[in-house]
């Protein structure tokens, strides 16, 4: 099957709830009038938004737009792929995170062909307590099918033995995943559309809509502008929103973040911080530049530090609603307690914001207030562990405050000349979501864009913007004479080095090791264990169905031609016990990928496969200068 991902879209023009565009089932459970549950359309997959691709005995994932399938929801579908070196390989793609409320149900559109190469599917869910818990089907069908299930004990059972959990959903969930597992070796994987939820949840005192946005951020040469919303409506009421957009000419590639529609903008960017440690003021103002490599770190001294302070000036007093933090390396630092300040001298905690957890809190996470209060200086203590002092202690990489929408203007930005700009107008029926595809009327030709958006319901406004880019036209004929190259690993990615102009690919996993699992024995299939590449279909793919020049890298030495000690760890860095086993592996991928055709006595395949006339050249081995014996690929002179 060709190349695509999975998809939890937002897009269409209508709500689904209307029998034309309906894209969940009549019969489903999630379709039912329940007043009692809120239906949520789960991350906009369409911007390639999967969290986390992984798999067991499953190898050279990817996650691409689906070619030549209808979607079900929106303008695309993706398809999540793999190759299985045993039967029962499983991919596992991550979807989303943090689903709210009591999850009652989940549901997704899935399509399978006569190549997909699966036994079972299903969803996979990480719940409260850590727990992996997976629900499969048989994948007995062709097309599209729809695939609900209920979150139950019977329905969910462990994805593998975890003896100190308790084999039930808690709730809530903190992921959804798909999963599946291959019906034999090879290539395995199908399309996904329209990841949809049926929860119990609270409706939401802060505000009654919330509104998303696509995150596609270009288009290819001479199509028009295409930005996709998903509106959900947390209320027992219907609502109708006003959608306004522009789209201008951005020479200056605008970059202002957008304002959160409830906490409004960042104050904490670009402001004044400062680190004291032991009394020492230190100039450092990496929490407030939002630079995610950056970040204060003591220097090293053994059994030394129990506290360090940071300090953060807004410019003037705020009414501070909400403190983000983003953790770099959260294992360098602890407990927290925040003090405010309207003077700069005299501080006050703030009850609420004290001894919080800031170990191994990885990414983005908010800490409060429950309550707002004002100031314009922060005092941020961070503290060691009470046992012992601390070697280093290290600061978060930024934070992020907020003092709400009041004092903002939700207006559209001016970033250039106006190419098109319109507005439309979409209702959602009560406790459910409606989804909307603002599309240009006009072809753009290449260059930046800057798209806007304006919704409005009420009182309540939400404004999104982004950078929009046209791509160039591709070349028509890229040869061998190109000097642009690019060192590569994934073949799922040809088509964008194509798209770039590159002409050459140099590929790192045609290893000697990966091609022959003993002497004399030579396999290019993927069937050489435990790596599974398929050396044939990877070359073909970058040869022949995107044109582009190939260079392979043959290096490591399998264990049996390895000059290394006896179960030395680093066997493959070693060069071969005999060379003239290394020149029968180069002459092997020569006689096989190079231009002329040989007789079956010289070739060490099962399937006596040569001149296949896809290879030009080989490089032989691999960057002579890391030599060092326990871990560089070229071990010796």
């Amino acid at each position: 099957m060709k190349k695509s991902i999975l998809a939890i879209f937002i897009c269409g023009i209508a709500n689904f709830l209307t029998a034309e565009h309906q894209f969940i089932p009549l019969d489903s459970k999630i379709s039912a009038k329940e007043n009692t549950l809120q239906k949520l359309l789960l991350n906009p997959m369409e911007d390639k938004g999967i969290l986390h691709k992984g798999g067991w005995h499953m190898n050279e994932l990817s996650a691409e737009p689906a070619e030549n399938v209808q979607p079900k929801v929106g303008s695309v579908a993706l398809t999540l792929q793999g190759t299985a070196d045993i039967r029962g390989g499983k991919g596992d793609f991550s979807l989303t995170d943090n689903i709210p409320g009591n999850c009652r149900y989940l549901g997704i559109w899935v399509y399978l062909d006569e190549n997909s190469n699966i036994h079972k599917l299903g969803i996979q869910i990480h719940d409260s307590e850590g727990e992996a818990m997976l629900a499969l089907v048989p994948a007995n069908w062709k097309g599209w099918k729809w695939i609900e299930v209920e979150l139950n004990s019977e329905t969910f059972k462990q994805s593998y033995r975890q003896k100190d959990k308790n084999s039930k959903i808690d709730l809530p969930l903190r992921s959804v995943h798909f999963a599946w597992f291959a019906k034999a070796p090879g290539i395995s994987g199908c399309i996904v559309d329209g990841l949809v939820a049926s929860t119990e949840i609270n409706k939401r005192a802060d505000n009654v809509i919330i509104i998303k946005a696509s995150k596609n951020e270009y288009t290819e040469n001479a199509t028009p502008f295409k930005t996709d919303l998903c509106i959900t409506n947390y209320s027992n009421n219907p609502i109708s929103c006003i959608i306004n957009y522009s789209i201008q000419e951005n020479s200056t590639l605008y970059n202002k973040k957008v304002p959160d529609p409830q906490y409004g903008r960042n104050h904490a960017l670009g402001i004044k911080s400062w680190v004291e440690v032991n009394g020492n003021k230190i100039e450092d103002n990496s929490l407030t530049d939002e630079d995610l490599s950056t970040a204060y770190r003591t220097p090293y001294k053994k059994n030394f530090y129990s506290e360090v302070f940071q300090y953060v000036d807004l410019g003037k007093e705020r009414n501070i609603k909400k403190i983000d933090f983003n953790s770099g390396d959260a294992n360098w630092c602890w407990g927290m307690d925040v003090l405010a300040s309207s003077d700069g001298k005299n501080y006050t905690s703030i009850s609420d914001l004290q001894n919080i957890n800031m170990h191994k809190r990885w990414g983005i996470f908010t800490i409060g207030p429950k309550k707002p209060f004002k100031a314009r200086f922060l005092k941020l203590h961070f503290k060691g562990r009470e046992e012992k002092k601390e070697n280093v202690i290290r600061m978060p990489t930024s934070i992020m405050i907020y003092d709400g929408t009041a004092d903002e203007n939700l207006n559209i930005p001016k970033v250039g000349l106006e190419i098109e700009q319109g507005n439309k107008k979409i209702t959602v029926p009560p406790k459910n979501f409606a989804t909307l595809s603002l599309l240009g009327s006009k072809p753009l030709s290449t260059g930046a864009y800057f798209i806007a958006v304006h919704a409005k319901y009420e009182k309540i406004v939400q404004l999104f913007y982004k950078n929009y880019f046209v791509m160039p036209k591709p070349l028509e004929k890229i040869t061998e004479s190109s000097r642009f190259g690019i060192n590569v690993s994934t073949p799922s990615l040809a088509k964008f080095h194509k798209k770039m102009g590159m002409g050459w690919v140099r590929f790192e996993n045609m290893k000697w090791a990966f091609i022959s699992p003993e002497k004399d024995k030579y396999a290019f299939d993927g069937s050489v264990k435990p790596w599974g590449v398929d050396e044939d279909q990877i070359i073909k793919d970058y040869t022949q169905k995107y044109q582009l020049n190939y260079l392979p890298y043959v290096f490591q030495s399998p264990r049996w031609a390895s000059s290394a000690p006896p179960n030395h760890k680093n066997f493959r860095g070693f060069p071969p016990e005999d060379y003239k086993d290394y020149g029968k592996c180069i002459f092997q991928i020569v006689a096989r990928y190079g231009s002329k055709k040989h007789s079956d006595d010289k070739l060490l395949t099962d399937d006596k496969l040569s001149g296949m006339n896809m290879i030009k050249v080989i490089e032989l081995w691999n960057e002579p200068n890391l030599n060092a014996e326990s871990w560089g690929p070229w071990v010796g002179s």
